[in-house]
């Protein structure tokens, strides 16, 4: 379900962090461009950029020097303010660390992202409900994270993702906490959502056999691209 449309357009991105003799240059120029509906994994050592790379995207932080532009939007010429209404409009965040509110019960972490978007309550309910029953914990809505296995706190990351029907999915090592079974369970039902729903999914991992689930695999070096490749032409 891809399209040649490009979702994300990067020109030339660096990212850097401090100044002078103790500046830290973490992107390097990055020219890229990633079509709707893609599957993309991001792979490299770590210190290579990647999750930084993927917060430029993500709108979680904005380049040091040149563009990067979202659908279209030159999101780097934005304001932080205008960065955020995009970014809880059209980007859900799968995070290694799950990232749930411990003082809320699965139910509440669902619905957050939605009071965020002002939906109305009884919208709010039935949204909530329907994303309990897609990924099968309604038995699970009244538990807190610390109730909860790893696999399951990340499913319950994966649907408040998904909660605000996305148009992409970034996810920053999504199985990294897993075992293997959960870790297969959640990029299975990521392959499903980009294939089946059309929704663009980034991930950055550093799992080979994960990492060929994308349609192009974009290995970084040092903060630069070293490779792209297209998994589906061999």
């Amino acid at each position: 379900m891809s399209s040649d449309e490009p979702i994300y357009e990067l020109r030339g991105v660096s990212r850097s962090f401090g100044s002078g003799l103790s500046e830290n240059q973490v992107l390097r120029s990055i020219s890229l461009d990633i079509g709707k509906g893609e599957f993309v994994s991001i792979v490299g050592p770590s210190g290579s950029g990647k999750s930084t790379l993927l917060n430029i995207m993500g709108m979680l932080d904005s380049p040091s020097g040149g563009a990067c532009y979202f659908m279209g939007q030159p999101t780097h010429e934005m304001s932080e303010r205008q960065r955020v209404k995009i970014h809880r409009e059209h980007i859900g965040f799968v995070f290694q660390a799950y990232h749930l509110i411990d003082e809320m019960t699965v139910y509440e972490n669902l619905e957050t992202p939605l009071l965020y978007r002002k939906v109305k309550t009884s919208e709010r309910k039935s949204i909530v409900a329907d994303i309990l029953d897609r990924f099968n914990i309604v038995a699970k809505k009244d538990l807190f994270p610390e109730q909860l296995s790893g696999g399951q706190q990340q499913l319950v990351g994966v649907a408040r993702a998904l909660i605000i029907e996305p148009r992409v999915i970034l996810a920053d090592e999504p199985t990294g906490n897993l075992h293997s079974s959960q870790g297969d369970m959640i990029m299975d039902l990521l392959r499903k959502l980009n294939e089946e729903d059309g929704v663009t999914v980034i991930q950055v991992t550093h799992n080979e056999r994960y990492a060929a689930y994308g349609h192009s695999i974009i290995e970084l070096m040092d903060g630069s691209i070293k490779t792209i490749h297209d998994t589906r032409v061999g």
